[in-house]
């Protein structure tokens, strides 16, 4: 199965901010990237919550990069 157009294609590296496609609980959908391994981690800019996620599924759920 080749690559889809709509995931994210950009190296996915620690300290990168990312938007995602659905809001968070608290409201923001801006996420830090953390640690970067079989899991990436990620944390909310807002509340801090931390989520651990696979590379392919993060990929499909990010919107773009955030601005700092």
């Amino acid at each position: 199965m080749s690559a889809e157009m709509g995931y994210y294609r950009k190296p996915i590296e620690p300290g990168v901010l990312l938007e995602l496609k659905k809001k968070h609980p608290c409201g923001s959908r801006i996420w830090e990237v953390v640690r970067v391994g079989a899991l990436i981690r990620i944390r909310c800019c807002v509340c801090g919550r931390w989520v651990d996620m696979e590379p392919l599924a993060l990929r499909r759920a990010v919107l773009r990069e955030a601005e700092k």
